[in-house]
């Protein structure tokens, strides 16, 4: 019941809030409602605490706790963009308000990259692979709601990847944020691609990716995640992705917009400096044209700005 009716009195207030920012000849303090707005957040959100503590973000089997997100943020920040514009420009972990839910989740902010498109900094870190301690070779559940460490080995999760996607549709027409997506071989040999438009249905039609927009970066991986569009999201025990076969269904590993099998799956098992790339572990299609000894990645980011 005090859930039902918090929920309201935030409803209320966000509405009165942009309401405030949209037309300036209306009759309201902005600070006041942003005031309000945030000791209500603050109810809702330990509230919520317990509402989710199943589906947030699992950090080896524990639930990622609201009240220990970076105490030192007090505003409601929906993106790492905003944060670094308020003067927050070291690459850490904060606090990032989610409309979709009333709640905050933990986002590790990727405050040095400068957008191609925005040429701004403030990228928040959707997936990050970079020393294998964490499984990826998962079901469709662990997928839905994230596991890691947003600031080690981390996948935020289908569900918030999904409300970070509406941000700012809330109250808005806004275009869909870019996703820049970055990766390290290990002899150092260095790729990345930056699409301006990204954008996944939701999970009635299993994430499908309706947009990726307009890429820029290495030539060999813009082409290949431009072949991600139209892929709904797989794993080994959530599969319905028809162009997919079955063989592939079997030896892949993690989940992933897998399309056909052959194109990319940077969600799979993480290699050794010793081994070559294969489409059955961390993959991305003609990264042997970058590095003819076609070495295995070790180090893979996707961000959101």
């Amino acid at each position: 019941m005090m859930g039902t009716v918090l929920f309201f009195m935030i409803y209320s207030v966000v509405l009165l809030y942009n309401t405030a920012n949209s037309n300036k000849s209306t009759i309201v303090d902005v600070d006041v409602v942003q005031e309000q707005l945030k000791k209500l957040v603050i109810q809702v959100a330990k509230l919520n605490t317990s509402m989710y503590s199943k589906e947030n973000i699992k950090v080896c089997g524990s639930s990622n706790q609201t009240n220990n997100l970076n105490p030192r943020i007090e505003k409601l920040y929906t993106s790492c963009r905003q944060l670094f514009s308020d003067g927050h420009n070291t690459n850490d972990v904060y606090r990032i308000w989610l409309f979709r839910g009333y709640r905050f989740i933990s986002i590790f902010c990727d405050m040095k990259t400068v957008g191609e498109y925005s040429k701004e900094r403030g990228w928040m870190v959707i997936q990050n692979r970079k020393n294998g301690v964490v499984n990826f070779d998962r079901g469709w559940n662990d997928y839905l709601h994230g596991f890691g460490f947003p600031d080690k080995e981390y996948w935020v999760g289908l569900y918030n990847l999904d409300a970070l996607l509406h941000q700012n549709r809330v109250g808005t027409a806004e275009d869909n944020l870019a996703l820049r997506i970055d990766m390290t071989d290990w002899d150092g040999v260095y790729g990345h691609t930056e699409c301006n438009s990204f954008y996944t249905n939701p999970e009635k039609d299993d994430f499908r990716i309706i947009s990726v927009g307009t890429c820029v970066g290495t030539p060999q991986i813009k082409f290949t995640i431009s072949y991600m569009i139209g892929s709904r999201f797989s794993t080994f025990d959530h599969h319905s992705e028809s162009r997919r076969p079955t063989e592939c269904v079997r030896q892949q590993k993690g989940g992933w917009w897998f399309s056909q099998c052959r194109f990319s799956n940077l969600n799979g098992v993480y290699s050794s400096k010793r081994e070559q790339m294969t489409k059955y572990r961390i993959f991305v299609r003609h990264w042997q044209k970058l590095n003819r000894n076609n070495t295995s990645l070790r180090y893979v980011s996707m961000k959101l700005q």
